[in-house]
């Protein structure tokens, strides 16, 4: 009795884990935060924070899952960190067998970050001004006039290693 006692906990335990939840490695991924069924890491070591026209810019790569319907959702997303805006630069959305069912790769307009998302939280950890007041308004863009050339070569910023 005791030997098919064990082989039922056994069946039973191996059924459970067939469609449980696997986190994504916590060396490269942390968790930021879980809203009902969803759960949200991000990658620390991919942020990327430059300056950009527009703002300080930073680029982080974000993952979503949905403990219900069981997706995941694997994201490239830019945040400014002075307006207070983010867009998607890629995405892709895959089922529990790891197949795709989604993916993108056109960039998206930048859009004002919904207050208390997940996407503020990541603002918030990378910097982001606290309120939407101290966020900046971005400006229209103004009419540059061509100038003639300089004589004296100017110093071309390099590129930061990879």
């Amino acid at each position: 009795m005791k030997k098919i006692t064990v082989f039922i906990f056994l069946i039973l335990m191996s059924c459970a884990t067939c469609g449980a939840f696997n986190p994504p490695n916590p060396e490269r991924w942390e968790l930021l935060t879980t809203t009902g069924s969803i759960l949200c890491y991000f990658n620390r070591d991919s942020v990327q924070i430059t300056e950009q026209p527009y703002g300080r810019s930073a680029e982080v790569w974000v993952t979503t899952y949905d403990l219900i319907i069981k997706i995941e959702a694997m994201m490239d997303w830019e945040l400014n960190l002075d307006t207070k805006e983010f867009r998607l630069l890629t995405g892709n959305i895959y089922d529990e067998e790891g197949n795709e069912l989604l993916a993108t790769a056109n960039p998206a307009e930048f859009e004002f970050i919904p207050p208390g998302s997940f996407i503020e939280d990541i603002y918030r950890e990378l910097g982001g001004k606290e309120t939407q007041e101290e966020a900046v308004t971005p400006a229209a863009p103004e009419e540059v006039k061509p100038e003639a050339p300089e004589a004296v070569p100017q110093e071309v910023p390099q590129a930061p290693a990879v």
